[in-house]
Formats: C-alpha cells, sequence, structure tokens
C-alpha cells in the first residue's frame, strides 16, 4: 500500500515472515508493541495514511517526513492517546486538521509544514497543554488563529508563515 518495494530502504516490509518490530522505520516496546513509526527522511514511502493508524494505540511517535505521503489525515489519529510527536511535513497532505487532534493529549509536537492544508485550524488545538512545538507554515490554512492557541502555556515555538491567516 505504500511502495514498499520501491523504497530505499525497507528491510522486513516485503517480507511476511519478519517480526514487525525489525522493519525499517518502526521502532517497539516491550511485549512487540508499536510505539513509534520513524522515517525522517525521503525513503520513497508513497500512500495515504490509512484510518487503521488508530488501531495503534501506543503510537507515541509518527513521523513521515518528505515522502510521498497523500490524502487527508484521517480522523482517527485522535485515538492515538499517547502520541507525542506528530510530524508529516514536506509531503502531500491535503484536506482539513482534523478537530479529533484535540485527543491527543500527550501531544508535544506538531509539524504539518510544506502540504496543502486548507480550512482553519482547529479550536480543539488549543486543549493540547504540553504542545511545545506547532509548525503549520507553507500550507493554505485561512482565518484566525483560534484565541485558544494562547493557553498554551508549553508552546515554545509557533510557526504559521505563509499561510491565508488574518488578524493580529
Amino acid at each position: 500500500a505504500t511502495g514498499g518495494e520501491n523504497w530505499i530502504v525497507n528491510t522486513g516490509w516485503t517480507k511476511e515472515d519478519w517480526d514487525h518490530c525489525f522493519w525499517h522505520g518502526v521502532w517497539c516496546g516491550t511485549k512487540g508493541i508499536v510505539t513509534a513509526i520513524y522515517f525522517p527522511k525521503q525513503n520513497g514511502l508513497g500512500g495515504f495514511i490509512p484510518s487503521d493508524i488508530g488501531k495503534l494505540s501506543k503510537l507515541q511517535i509518527l513521523y513521515l517526513v518528505r515522502n510521498h505521503i497523500y490524502g487527508k489525515i484521517p480522523s482517527e489519529v485522535g485515538m492515538l492517546s499517547e502520541l507525542e510527536h506528530f510530524g508529516i511535513y514536506e509531503s502531500n497532505i491535503h484536506g482539513t486538521i482534523p478537530s479529533e487532534v484535540g485527543k491527543l493529549l500527550q501531544l508535544q509536537s506538531l509539524e504539518l509544514s510544506n502540504n496543502n492544508i486548507y480550512g482553519t485550524l482547529p479550536t480543539e488545538v488549543g486543549i493540547l497543554s504540553k504542545l511545545k512545538n506547532l509548525a503549520l507554515d507553507n500550507n493554505n490554512i485561512e482565518g484566525t488563529v483560534p484565541s485558544e492557541v494562547g493557553m498554551l502555556s508549553q508552546l515554545q515555538q509557533l510557526s504559521l508563515v505563509n499561510n491565508n491567516i488574518e488578524g493580529t
């Protein structure tokens, strides 16, 4: 589904008999539970994020950078209650940021820069009290920054340049 046979590094992904904890880009915690999917540079990964992503209930890191990810961010990401770092930038994600991101109460970093995200920034982002980094630059986000963003007391970096955001 993600073109694994064409990746630059695809160790384990094309072999059904390999333990998923030994697949390239997958990290596991105790008992073989997936805690991270980490592709920090272009690897030829392509495709969309399936709604089944929500079944990875212990996922802490979802980092798919400079790959060929397209489609919308599924609302099921809201089921990733332990997610701390969510980064898909320099890709082809489009659509709106689902309001379900407000359920990611452990989230410290949300990086969706350089995509084709449009619509408004959901007010639910203001619930993410542990958020330190919010990078949404170079998209087509419009409207105003919700006042709820002002409640993010841990926020250290906010990057919204090159969008269609109005106001002061």
